[in-house]
């Protein structure tokens, strides 16, 4: 074969393979055919811009815009985009049970099949103008849940299918049926501002942006109750509507006036609003008007409840509002005790007592911390206070200060006629009428302020301990840290043999982590009672690092608060501590355990 011929069959080879290449490219395969004739619509439904809805006599066209859905014809409107979705979803995946041909159909059961040129015909198309997808639907077809529909939009089909889908539930077609029922559609989320105004009273509330917070801005500037303020905006945003019918009378006369509310949010150049009728007959609908829709409309009689609501009904109900957490420093200053002053320091809380600092009691801390921010104010009593001295509040008993980063803020508590007691920020025009329960979490006294922890020491600490029962002999047992073991005596007797091992380090380690219930607020009944005490232990410890010659006896002293009695609350003092403090009977009954096995 010559040279020529050879290279002219390989290239006609190649321009075969080439061709078929292309073929296979171009044309679908035997699944993606498989495919098409059971699902015969491949888009997604954001790729949807309009959607025509044709019955023969009457066509009704949705549009997509940027701020939502819109009925372009035959009326002008907002459409429901709950409907919408779920028709761009039911044709987006749509499939065929079944496929007929016409040729293969008698007369009755083409008309059996409802497929004829009044049957709705659904066009859907991307904002090119391109169509997505075309779809006639017919009528039920006698397999339960089925209905007749063809993707050929002539009024006789070539071809004809079997389908179950959601779109059967938006049958029959009526603009009416396609018009948004919310009256305003708006994310909560992107809410800024929302205003109730009527002819004789405005109210303003704005959102802080940093803490998502809502404040009240008229008829007064405080803050507002974001649970409250939640609530009613989402009552007004799930306000649903329905147009009045041609003879539906207007509302009777109401001595309301109308109540406009405005709500801006973060996608709008200007405020939505809604213009209420209240009705004479507060059964019967309120007729609504709003800024971006045409006609009115009608909505639930329950929203004659927004008439009724009143600045102080939206108030923030909290006396406080803060992050404990970030709180730096709590200042008590109090008329009868002085001055409270704790400071946090490298996360640990501080008491600043007799000049010195000292461990603070950070459960306290943290119950009155949280406390303020529970706290339910009783009844706002002012808002622009000029004669503070009926309230107490001229001078007040009570002060409770607190920091946050550079800003302190200042509670003043005052008492007023019949012992009921009120509460104003410094600098603030408002009072409050408040609970005087809230004070047993602000104790005045410094004392009940002090960590509660007596002693605070390692197990590696300890050398001896010594335990007398009233006037029973002294047991006293030497620890031996590094072996971890125990040697006693009782009465010049050794009893090393007998000691309960389990329990003496038991004992020991509560101890060295001993905590008081709490301190007490008048040493005077303690003193007595602690000259004679029923139980004295005594501590010996060596600090990390220290010589064993500087070894120090921390003693401990227990009484009953009744002589002779095994009280519900015993008193207790550590040498060289001038404050008592006091535990309970269960405590006292642990640290009277036998150490000494029988």
């Amino acid at each position: 074969m010559r040279l020529s011929t050879t290279l002219l069959l390989l290239v006609l080879v190649a321009g075969l393979l080439i061709f078929i290449i292309a073929v296979e490219h171009e044309a679908p395969g035997t699944q993606e055919k498989l495919e098409r004739q059971i699902r015969p619509f491949s888009f997604q439904p954001d790729e949807a811009f309009q959607i025509e809805m044709n019955t023969g006599e009457d066509q009704i066209t949705l549009q997509r815009t940027p701020s939502g859905w819109l009925i372009e014809q035959p009326i002008k409107d907002h459409a429901n985009p709950d409907k919408i979705k779920t028709l761009l979803e039911a044709a987006a995946n749509l499939e065929w049970l079944q496929t007929f041909q016409r040729k293969d159909l008698g007369r009755g059961d083409l008309s059996d099949s409802g497929l004829n040129d009044s049957a709705p015909l659904f066009t859907i198309k991307n904002d090119k103008g391109e169509t997505l997808a075309t779809l006639r639907l017919g009528a039920a077809s006698a397999i339960e849940g089925a209905i007749y529909a063809t993707s050929d939009p002539n009024p006789e089909p070539q071809s004809l299918h079997l389908t179950r889908s959601p779109l059967s539930n938006l049958l029959p077609i009526n603009a009416a049926e396609w018009r948004d029922q919310r009256l305003l559609r708006v994310k909560a989320d992107n809410v800024l501002s929302l205003s109730l105004d009527t002819a004789t009273s405005a109210m303003e509330f704005e959102r802080d942006p940093a803490t998502r917070s809502w404040n009240l801005i008229k008829p007064l500037r405080t803050r507002a109750s974001n649970e409250r303020v939640n609530a009613i905006l989402g009552a007004i945003l799930n306000l649903e509507s329905s147009p009045p019918q041609p003879n539906t009378p207007k509302p009777g006369d109401s001595t309301l006036a109308p109540l406009v509310i405005r709500i801006t949010t973060t996608n709008d150049t200007k405020p939505k609003e809604i213009t209420l009728q209240a009705n004479a007959d507060p059964t019967q609908p309120v007729r609504a008007e709003i800024n971006d829709r045409p006609d009115h409309y009608q909505t639930t009689n329950k929203a004659h409840d927004l008439w009724r609501l009143q600045p102080n009904h939206l108030r923030d109900q909290q006396l406080a509002r803060f992050d404990a957490a970030s709180v730096l420093s709590l200042r008590i200053q109090s008329v009868n005790h002085g001055e409270v002053l704790m400071n946090k320091v490298s996360g640990e809380w501080m008491l600043k007592r007799f000049g010195k600092t000292e461990p603070a009691n950070h459960e306290r801390i943290a119950q009155l911390l949280d406390r303020l921010n529970i706290e339910q104010i009783r009844e706002f009593i002012s808002d622009s206070a000029t004669n503070l001295e009926p309230y107490g509040l001229d001078k007040p008993f009570l002060e409770v200060s607190w920091d946050i980063a550079q800003t302190t803020t200042t509670l003043t508590f005052g008492s007023g006629a019949d012992n009921q007691v009120f509460a104003r920020y410094k600098d603030a025009p408002h009072v409050y009428r408040i609970s005087p329960s809230l004070f047993t979490a602000i104790p005045p006294d410094i004392t009940k302020w002090r960590s509660t922890k007596i002693i605070n020491a390692s197990v590696f600490a300890a050398r001896r301990l010594i335990i007398a029962k009233g006037e029973a002999p002294a047991l006293t047992l030497q620890y031996q840290a590094d072996q971890s073991s125990w040697t006693g005596t009782l009465a010049n007797n050794d009893i090393t043999p007998k000691i309960d091992t389990a329990a003496a380090n038991e004992y020991l380690q509560q101890l060295l982590n001993f905590t008081a219930s709490d301190w007490s607020s008048d040493r005077r009944d303690a003193y007595i009672a602690l000259k004679n005490p029923t139980l004295t232990l005594q501590l010996t410890l060596v600090q990390a690092g220290e010589d064993e010659n500087n070894a120090k006896a921390q003693t401990l002293i227990f009484a009953p608060t009744q002589p002779g009695m095994d009280t519900a609350i015993y008193h207790g003092r550590l040498d060289g501590d001038p404050d008592t403090f006091l535990i309970t009977r269960e405590l006292y009954r642990q640290l009277t355990v036998p150490l000494i096995k029988e």
